[in-house]
């Protein structure tokens, strides 16, 4: 870990992963410094109060979306911050791309963990059959704990039409499958 000082200039070890040379060099190449970040706390009381100055850096696009970075990136931002846990998918308040992609994102990893519980990958979702047991019980699971709708589920699990998973889920929820059929 690394000195750090935070907006009070109080002193504190940064975390490993947090490194600030790269927001000091954009505010004029500033050395990670008790005297660097002195500065860099000025500049930020100074742009807080200059509006031409922020919109000369753009920082309108700066606010758009809900994450910035690679989709393991958002994917790993997804599990850290507890939406993948049971019913805290109500505390999202996206709307538009922005949940579309989160969404996505949670249904992907618990499609993910359904494959792995069955002991399933992609060879079993191109070759078993569009209505196999185990991909009719990962789509009820899908069904039941997120929105993910049928054309989603179908397609990802290879299930042909997308009225027919709402059917196969029907039939799983009443007892009327078993798992050699």
């Amino acid at each position: 870990m690394t000195p750090f000082l935070s907006h009070e200039m109080t002193p504190f070890l940064s975390p490993e992963f947090m490194d600030v040379t790269g927001a000091l060099a954009g505010a004029g190449g500033l050395a990670d410094t008790p005297k660097g970040r002195r500065s860099y706390s000025a500049y930020l009381k100074w742009l807080s109060t200059d509006e031409p100055a922020r919109k000369e850096m753009e920082f309108d696009k700066m606010c758009r979306g809900w994450a910035l970075g690679s989709k393991d990136f958002k994917r790993e931002l997804v599990k850290s911050e507890g939406l993948l846990k049971e019913g805290s998918v109500e505390a999202i308040r996206m709307e538009g791309k922005d949940l579309r992609e989160v969404n996505e994102l949670m249904w992907e990893a618990l499609l993910s963990d359904g494959l792995a519980s069955a002991g399933k990958g992609a060879d079993s979702i191109a070759n078993d059959g569009k209505s196999a047991y185990w991909k009719i019980k990962i789509a009820a699971e899908l069904k039941c704990r997120t929105s993910a709708p049928s054309t989603w589920i179908a397609q990802h699990l290879n299930m042909g039409s997308p009225q027919l998973v709402g059917s196969y889920v029907k039939r799983f929820k009443a007892g009327e499958l078993r798992e050699d059929v």
